[in-house]
């Protein structure tokens, strides 16, 4: 019994070993702009699944406020040279900047509508509202988004 506890801790902690040498070894190929963009939009895809899931304006508000903030932030993460193979974002980004950067101030604007929305406390409203996000991020990675990188 005890031998039995012994291998599937050392199972477990090979396991875990190895799992965090592939994250490291796929995250060291990433500049550390790269990575921020990919918090940034971790975020935002949190915060879209928990408006999609909310049935109340109450529960819209904080996850709007995420949106809101991560786009301000994103706004700043797309200098000239920062893609790469290693990243989704295509090189179109940087060959379009200005129409890039039209879309990120329409997911901004979008974002703050769905807010004023939100205090109206009506959900539907509020829902068209989340659902011109939704088009926002759309019309972005529809253009500057790749496939996912391995």
């Amino acid at each position: 019994m005890k031998s039995n506890k012994i291998i599937f801790s050392a199972i477990i902690c090979v396991t875990l070993f190895l799992s965090s040498v592939n994250t490291k070894s796929i995250a060291a190929g990433k500049t550390v702009i790269q990575k921020e963009r990919n918090t940034y939009m971790k975020k935002l895809s949190s915060a879209m699944r928990q408006i999609n899931r909310a049935e109340s304006t109450i529960n819209m508000k904080a996850p709007t406020i995420v949106i809101i903030e991560s786009t301000k932030k994103l706004k700043t993460l797309w200098p000239p040279k920062s893609g790469g193979d290693n990243t989704r974002a295509k090189k179109e980004i940087w060959e379009n900047i200005n129409d890039f950067d039209k879309k990120m101030l329409s997911m901004e604007a979008a974002a703050s509508t769905l807010l004023k929305s939100i205090s109206e406390a009506d959900i539907i409203l509020a829902k068209k509202a989340f659902r011109g996000v939704g088009k926002t991020c759309s019309s972005c990675h529809k253009l500057y988004r790749g496939p996912k990188v391995d």
